[in-house]
């Protein structure tokens, strides 16, 4: 007896060391995460604003919506009748959610509950992101649905509201209140709020929150005991990014956009407004567009997605013709009035080596030698490779790099292509003749538009800036992009020389359909066969700025394959486009005039003629 009682206390002993040695620090954990709570507390993703504070982009309190399935019983199906239209979901998706599964252990065997019933599972997630205010109207509509039962059965209708509840875990939901406005710049981001395209992407890391927690104890009942509160680590909030974007003048280019779109029949168009003097992008649209609330993330959508401005490449046509005359009138080889080749008939040949170069324009210039101003006007081809063969391809060359072009600008924004140019080594005299008319080159609208502002600023290249501010929480300024100048690309009186000619584009040349009353515009059209060049599909385009002297604004316009049988050519598809945009963005920003009014004229005219009169014996 004594040698079984030494075996029991012997056991008991070790038992006793097992439980309270060895397996201390398990029961410990056991205890602390039965007893101890953690609270995560949300911190918020940042807004986006335009230039002037309107909200872009901002992150909402939201919730996620919960259910218990063991409180529905045989009501499941009912319940997701009536959550369906509350939840903006299926029906089918939320009966097969709510349908009460039973709970197994891991040998594969039913739990019980603790009155022996076999138990089912107690949460499924219904749907996340649901702002506050739609949680509230979903419980309002709950608090009087009787869920198909009679009014004696007071208990069971309570406990089946009860049944559908918010997580205790903070969300949010990112929205954007212009729906498409500047859809392309803004991009979106995911159900976890990380930023996947545009601006939300680029800037993720500013934008986001990082999570904070509280942990503390918790009560018998669950909730929160606040004197044993341990650790606070309190969220850090993310931060607001102002565009250089004014949203009222981004509404007056996409508005525009879309009426030439849906004029023209075009697939598809972008527009870039600039500040020249500071390189501020005032507008950026691309059509199609799309809803950030609602962005379509299949394959074949990503067209829609894409920011054209700086996604698109394209040859640009006449448009790019500003390169050899600029180059030119630099190196001092010619001047605005010098006259150059513009052929016989619009028709020119020449052989250099073995190669044979024949050149066409679409409208014979009147004079074979034509001044310099008019090549630029009439928007000869043959006239402007006259000027690119003084320079040589070299030279040229090296302007086509000042320009800006096949380089990516810098400006913030993800997925910027930066063009194709063949390598210079490559050149054979035929790419030269297509490259200086714009062919044989790819650009992309925000190049265009940064080279022709260049053009109105002295010949200084801006570094484009979207991103105008970035503001902490408690409201400090942590960054604010100053202008950047790039580099020179010609003298500013070249410069002026140049303005002065593309003035006489609008005034009687290709682009008379841009013509202002109340400003002087200075710009290019550009018509370019979509490669292969096999059928009628072009890109129409017009880039300028005014006014002529003192620009306030520099706009590029491009138009993707507009209808051929209605019209093609830039002057007349982007060309009036570029006009009205002008005229509301005039009115609205306030631009001073240069010119005179017409009723202005007719009462000097007059004054000048009863003066003359006056004069006469």
């Amino acid at each position: 007896m004594g040698i079984l009682l030494l075996l029991a206390f012997c056991c008991l002993g070790y038992r006793l060391v097992q439980l309270q040695v060895v397996q201390h620090g398990e029961f410990r954990h056991l205890a602390n995460r039965s007893h101890s709570l953690m609270i995560p507390l949300k911190g918020h993703r940042g807004d986006v604003r335009d230039v002037r504070g309107e909200v872009l982009a901002r992150s909402l309190p939201a919730k996620m919506i919960c259910a218990d399935p063991s409180l529905l019983g045989d009501q499941w199906m009912t319940m997701a009748r009536v959550l369906a239209p509350l939840l903006r979901t299926h029906e089918a998706f939320l009966v097969e959610a709510l349908r009460p599964r039973l709970r197994t252990n891991d040998q594969g065997e039913a739990v019980l509950d603790r009155f022996g019933r076999p138990a089912t599972n107690q949460f499924v997630a219904l749907k996340r992101r649901v702002p506050d205010e739609e949680w509230r109207a979903i419980q309002a509509t709950l608090a009087h649905e009787t869920f198909g039962l009679s009014q004696e059965a007071n208990r069971s209708i309570r406990v089946l509201r009860q049944s559908i509840y918010p997580s205790a875990e903070e969300d949010e939901i990112r929205i954007y209140p212009n729906r498409t406005l500047g859809a392309a710049v803004l991009g979106f981001t995911d159900t976890d709020g990380r930023g996947l395209e545009g601006l939300e992407a680029f800037l993720n890391d500013s934008l986001r929150g990082v999570n904070g927690y509280i942990e503390t104890e918790r009560s018998r009942r669950g909730g929160e005991l606040r004197q044993f509160r341990e650790i606070v680590i309190p969220p850090q909030h993310g931060r607001d990014v102002f565009l250089t974007l004014d949203a009222r003048l981004q509404l007056i280019v996409e508005e525009e956009l879309a009426a030439t779109v849906k004029e023209f029949h075009a697939r598809g168009a972008c527009a870039v407004a600039m500040q020249p003097r500071t390189g501020r992008i005032l507008a950026m649209a691309s059509l199609p567009t799309f809803d950030p609330n609602l962005p379509p993330l299949a394959t074949n959508d990503a067209p829609r997605r894409r920011n054209r401005a700086i996604g698109l490449t394209f040859e640009p046509g006449s448009t790019f013709k500003i390169v050899a005359a600029t180059a030119a009138l630099n190196e001092g080889l010619l001047d605005l009035t010098d006259a150059v080749d513009c052929g016989e008939k619009g028709v020119w040949r020449q052989t250099f080596g073995r190669e044979k170069i024949l050149l066409r324009d679409s409208h014979a210039m009147k004079e074979r030698y034509s001044p310099v101003e008019r090549v630029i006007a009439e928007s000869s081809n043959i006239g402007t490779f006259q000027m690119a063969l003084r320079l040589g391809r070299e030279r040229y060359a090296d302007y086509l790099y000042r320009f800006g072009f096949d380089q990516r600008s810098g400006i913030r924004l993800p997925v910027e292509e930066h063009g194709q140019l063949r390598p210079l080594k490559l050149w054979t005299m035929t790419d030269f003749s297509r490259i200086a008319m714009g062919y044989t080159v790819s650009i992309t609208p925000l190049q265009l538009v940064m080279a022709m502002g260049a053009l109105g600023n002295d010949g200084r290249l801006m570094r484009p800036q979207i991103i105008d501010r970035i503001v902490g929480p408690d409201g400090t300024v942590l960054s604010q992009p100053a202008p950047e100048v790039v580099r020179s690309i010609c003298r500013p009186e070249v410069a002026a020389k140049i303005r002065r000619a593309l003035r006489q584009v609008v005034e009687d040349g290709t682009g008379s359909l841009v013509k202002m009353d109340r400003y002087s515009v200075a710009g290019k059209t550009g018509t370019a066969k979509i490669a292969p060049y096999r059928e009628d599909r072009y890109f129409s385009s017009f880039v300028g700025f005014f006014p002529s002297e003192a620009p306030e604004l520099c706009l590029a316009i491009v138009i993707e394959d507009p209808n051929p049988r209605i019209a093609y050519y830039g002057g007349r598809v982007a060309g009036p486009a570029f006009r009205r945009i002008a005229e509301r963005a005039a009115d609205y920003l306030g631009i001073q005039p240069d010119l005179p009014r017409l009723d202005e004229e007719k009462t000097e005219d007059r004054a000048t003629n009863l003066s003359a009169l006056g004069r006469r014996p």
